[in-house]
């Protein structure tokens, strides 16, 4: 009869409301009998940096942190992730009005990794790289070059379709001989609200070239914000007007661009240069400038 009244008794304080008059913070469960709080989740306190998402993997303080796409690597993601390679790439072609561009595809992969080259509407080209072994691919790349102002959807995408990384290198040979080649860093998102990018580029005495400043949208409906330094042309099709401008330096105007959609930057005056032209964008873009002929016996292109 004893056994049963205590057993009742538990019952009727284990039914009774809690006497504990603190609460725990999110991540963190209330002990009712000690009235103290212990952690249950750790993700719930937010241990990614950057953007990063977190994943327990066992409760409640064994956890992994993802930080694809943020730019940032390590156990927290909070170490700047300088790599070049991604398995996404939004590529840009500089002005080459004549002589040869290759993509050059190499890989950190201890596997045979598979990649595309499209455009927006079509495959260019397919492949597949091994570490230590670069894939070219020289299929009609010239013809994405953007070389004026007018000359909107030619970005290019190089993927390999799942989380594999790979690298992209433009290669221009021209026929002075000159000779020109850049790195294509990958688009990273961080958690900002805005993005920041400036022109560096050359000014020359040879009239018959330009300073240039290439974009390259990776999403729809990226609005951007142009501040030139020197005097540049933005094509009706970019205004909201309608009509072409100059826009001079000091003056700004924002433009929006579409999905792998390309806007070229020249300046109106020969041997004018764009370095310090300012971009600010409300997505990550792709962002290349330089000169397509700089003082030298080849002319090379930087």
């Amino acid at each position: 009869h004893r056994v049963g009244k205590a057993n009742a008794n538990a019952d009727a304080l284990s039914r009774a409301p809690s006497i504990c008059n603190n609460s725990c913070e999110a991540g963190y469960t209330l002990n009712t009998t000690t009235c103290t709080c212990s952690l249950s989740n750790i993700c719930e306190l937010s241990p990614c940096q950057n953007g990063g998402s977190c994943t327990l993997v066992s409760a409640p303080s064994n956890y992994t942190c993802d930080c694809t796409g943020t730019g940032y690597q390590g156990i927290s993601c909070s170490t700047h992730d300088w790599s070049t390679a991604a398995s996404k790439h939004v590529i840009g072609i500089l002005p080459v009005r004549f002589g040869f561009v290759s993509l050059v595809i190499t890989t950190p992969e201890t596997e045979t990794v598979n990649f595309t080259v499209s455009n927006l509407t079509q495959t260019i080209a397919n492949g597949s790289v091994t570490a230590g072994i670069p894939t070219t691919i020289n299929d009609i790349i010239l013809f994405y070059a953007v070389n004026s102002e007018l000359e909107r959807y030619k970005g290019l995408l190089v993927t390999s379709g799942t989380d594999k990384k790979i690298s992209v290198t433009v290669s221009v040979l021209s026929t002075f001989p000159s000779r020109g080649i850049y790195i294509n860093y990958p688009v990273l998102v961080y958690p900002v609200h805005s993005y920041v990018y400036y022109a560096v580029s050359i000014g020359t005495d040879e009239s018959s070239s330009f300073s240039s400043l290439l974009i390259v949208s990776g999403n729809n409906n990226t609005n951007i914000r142009i501040t030139p330094t020197v005097t540049v042309t933005i094509p009706s099709s970019l205004t909201s007007s309608g009509n072409q401008i100059s826009l001079n330096a000091g003056q700004s105007i924002t433009i929006q661009l579409q999905y792998l959609e390309t806007f070229l930057l020249k300046p109106v005056v020969d041997k004018a240069d764009l370095t310090g032209t300012k971009l600010e964008s409300n997505n990550p873009i792709s962002v290349y400038s330089g000169h397509t002929c700089v003082l030298g016996s080849n002319c090379d292109f930087v």
